[in-house]
């Protein structure tokens, strides 16, 4: 927003195709990454319950 307000375009462009955007890459890993240990984990609990529950019945 600096770069924009001084009236350097170019470096406003350059700063959101570069470094902004590679963050925002990494940022949306992470997320995925984060979202994938969960489902591994919440699934590992199901079956866990899954699994207890039958046991109980028996």
């Amino acid at each position: 927003m600096a770069y924009s307000a001084a009236g350097n375009n170019e470096g406003a462009y350059s700063l959101a195709n570069g470094a902004i955007s590679d963050y925002s890459d990494a940022i949306d890993q992470n997320i995925e990454g984060v979202m994938g240990e969960f489902k591994q984990r919440t699934d590992t609990l199901k079956n866990s319950m899954n699994e207890t529950a039958i046991f109980t019945k028996l």
